[in-house]
């Protein structure tokens, strides 16, 4: 697990990389950010006690604190499931959501491996969820059905992403 996450430990972000996207080829130098605050262990619960994410989060500052934000956000490696317990996404979350990993569907069926936006590093900034920008998406049956870049563009006034290309495949 990554503790301080900086350019001297590119080691074990290639690591976690080749767990989560051992089929999708990524340039470690484009997608390594910066934390200053060290990640601590983080595990929240849906109310019938089953898991929803258990992973790594840093802690928000005074000030988030004060605006509303929850005390701690999601960065480093981590696990998200759904209500029944199936597991949703796996990868390296960074504060506005997975940075690389996988994504899959209810059935527990991969749907998505690869690259997410790092608005970190010059993504354009959207309002909502992460979205995929490079990888691999799979049809519910398993069969692949695109590799390569995703084409999104900003809709409504906030700019909430909305995949252009591929068709069929929603926000995640």
């Amino acid at each position: 697990m990554l503790k301080n996450f900086d350019i001297t430990r590119m080691e074990e972000l290639m690591e976690l990389w080749e767990k989560y996207c051992p089929s999708v080829d990524v340039d470690f130098n484009y997608i390594v950010r910066w934390s200053r605050k060290t990640p601590v262990e983080y595990n929240t619960y849906y109310d019938s006690g089953i898991p929803k994410f258990k992973g790594h989060a840093i802690p928000v500052s005074k000030k988030q604190l004060q605006e509303g934000w929850p005390e701690y956000l999601r960065y480093g490696e981590g696990s998200e499931y759904y209500e029944d317990g199936t597991l949703r996404a796996e990868g390296f979350f960074q504060t506005a959501g997975l940075l690389f990993g996988r994504f899959y569907y209810p059935s527990g069926k991969l749907e998505f491996e690869g690259k997410f936006n790092d608005k970190v590093h010059s993504h354009e900034t959207y309002y909502g969820p992460s979205y995929p920008v490079y990888g691999r998406f799979y049809l519910e049956t398993g069969e692949l059905e695109y590799e390569g870049e995703f084409e999104v563009e900003k809709q409504g006034n906030v700019g909430y992403p909305r995949i252009l290309y591929p068709g069929g495949f929603s926000s995640l």
